[in-house]
């Protein structure tokens, strides 16, 4: 029953453990003077190790380009998105599976994903 602007729960630290410091009101009993618990379970992430390297060399590019350009942009994924010439429209189907299939091969064969 914390009401709004009552309380917070920010991170400390201690050495190399984040733990939750409490900063509620001193309240142990509702209104009706029943209990009051506060269960939470956090759910830290990533849940697996994360490849920082591979993470933050990873670089996209939102533009229907030629993919010699993408790659001299410095990006190495391209997403392909609507409203351009191999996929003009943005819902399924795709209308045009040979010329995006060519471009995508093109794209690998440049260095992108």
């Amino acid at each position: 029953m914390v009401q709004r602007r009552q309380g917070r729960l920010p991170p400390g630290r201690e050495g190399r453990v984040h733990l939750p410091r409490e900063l509620l009101q001193r309240r142990t009993h509702d209104r009706a003077g029943r209990n009051l618990y506060y269960n939470f379970r956090l759910l830290l992430t990533p849940f697996k190790p994360l490849d920082t390297a591979a993470h933050f060399s990873t670089r996209y590019f939102h533009a229907f380009k030629p993919a010699d350009e993408v790659v001299q942009q410095g990006a190495n994924v391209v997403n392909v998105h609507h409203a351009n010439s191999i996929n003009p429209y943005i819902n399924y189907p795709f209308f045009r599976p040979a010329e995006m299939k060519a471009y995508i091969d093109r794209a690998h064969a440049s260095g992108c994903a």
